[in-house]
């Protein structure tokens, strides 16, 4: 399946979600596979806006189709993000040269770069200080203003982490409504995880 430019439909990304659940390394993907999933979705759109020319039926079979699609592809993303941060936990942990970057896309590359980087400068000033018998000293987060923060509502399951002031956030679950500190708030919005409830709702 890697390396072929594959055209995406819902049986395509039916069976890349199955392999993807059913084998416990990441998947090989086609390196274009964001792009091509972007592409598919805005194909969609294009139909759906010449919605005159086709019969009511016609057009609740294609949103039924784009609504099925995406379900497909939040799986998709969350089943691979999961792996991901698995291996940046061992990979901060052990440093060993055995957790690599293999079949990961350039985006997810990214991703796991920053956590290793994260998580390998946490776990030195924290964990180690800790083995070494140093108070460590929390520093208090200043006030936010309230335009610099953003109601959301979560469309995904979010474990727990830690966001890039350094404050844990989470668990969340889909539906449930939490305020974000605008940076993150973005983050979660802009990869489809939550979207932003605006106040006059």
């Amino acid at each position: 399946m890697g390396g072929e430019n594959i055209k995406i439909t819902y049986d395509t990304l039916f069976e890349i979600l199955r392999r993807e659940k059913d084998r416990k390394d990441l998947q090989e993907l086609d390196p274009n596979f964001f792009i091509n999933v972007s592409a598919y979705f805005k194909d969609k759109k294009e139909i759906l806006d010449k919605i005159d020319d086709y019969s009511e039926e016609e057009a609740d079979r294609i949103k039924t189709q784009i609504q099925n699609a995406k379900r497909l592809v939040r799986e998709i993303y969350n089943t691979r993000e999961k792996k991901i941060v698995e291996k940046a936990i061992i990979k901060a942990r052990t440093k060993s040269d055995i957790i690599t970057t293999e079949n990961m896309l350039d985006e997810e590359k990214e991703l796991f770069s920053r956590l290793v980087e994260l998580l390998s400068t946490v776990r030195e000033s924290v964990l180690n200080k800790l083995l070494k018998g140093k108070m460590i000293k929390l520093k208090k987060a200043k006030p936010q203003e309230k335009n610099n923060r953003i109601l959301v509502r979560f469309l995904a399951q979010i474990p727990e982490f830690v966001g890039i002031d350094g404050e844990t956030y989470g668990p969340f679950n889909p539906d449930e409504i939490a305020v974000l500190p605008e940076k993150i708030a973005n983050i979660l919005i802009n990869t489809e995880k939550a979207e932003q409830i605006k106040e006059e709702d």
